[in-house]
């Protein structure tokens, strides 16, 4: 999977280059976006949100469509708008030789073991000279800094894979899940909030994707 994103993508980006565009919009193409001026309201995120460093340019927009709040370093490769220059320091991953890694059976366990998405993630961070530490207070620290994340209804994002009559995919109202997308809300309370960093639930990490968060172990406000 990701080896064939990589060579796509890489032609994707080639192709934009060549027609000097100054942004690009990594997307799939089994889904649609219909919002009016989403370009421009991307854009708008990234001026209200700038980052701070010298490599990055500006932030990378990704929406909350499979972008996981308790797996670490789990941004979306789906959507992805940003500079060019920064697109392609994401997408410059090396080939991954391997054929079954060992997946293990926690959050911890699969993200350490740099599956799908969080080898994109961890080696774009390390083109940064920032190595990820593999807890969620850092992963969470890395969203804020360097990626903003919008929900996808902002985009009018629709995927009929999987969940296609789900009008909201992946949403719960009872207890909160492992496999809880990140989304505008908990993207801009992480960013706008430091203590909510060190407050990060690392104990969830112990815990399989999709199982139920005890009572009491998400990040909560000090008193």
């Amino acid at each position: 999977n990701i080896n064939f994103q990589r060579v796509s993508t890489a032609s994707g980006l080639a192709a934009a280059r060549e027609r000097e565009s100054p942004h690009v919009l990594k997307c799939r193409t089994d889904q649609r976006f219909f919002a009016p001026d989403l370009f421009v309201f991307m854009r708008a995120l990234q001026t209200a949100f700038p980052v701070n460093g010298t490599v990055q340019k500006d932030r990378l927009i990704a929406t909350s469509l499979n972008s996981f709040k308790y797996r670490p370093y789990s941004i979306s490769d789906m959507f992805v708008f940003g500079r060019i220059e920064d697109v392609c320091l994401l997408w410059d991953i090396p080939e991954d030789p391997r054929t079954s890694p060992e997946k293990g059976e926690s959050i911890f366990d699969w993200s350490r073991a740099e599956m799908a998405e969080v080898y994109i993630v961890a080696n774009f961070l390390r083109r940064l000279g920032r190595e990820p530490a593999w807890t969620l207070s850092d992963s969470w620290r890395v969203y804020a800094d360097h990626f903003c994340i919008m929900d996808a209804s902002t985009a009018d994002l629709y995927w009929p894979k999987y969940e296609r009559l789900r009008e909201f995919r992946s949403r719960e109202y009872a207890a909160e899940m492992t496999n809880a997308e990140m989304t505008w809300k908990d993207w801009l309370a992480m960013h706008s909030n430091p203590w909510l960093l060190e407050a990060a639930p690392e104990e969830v990490l112990h815990l399989p994707f999709g199982a139920a968060i005890p009572d009491g172990n998400s990040a909560r406000e000090p008193q």
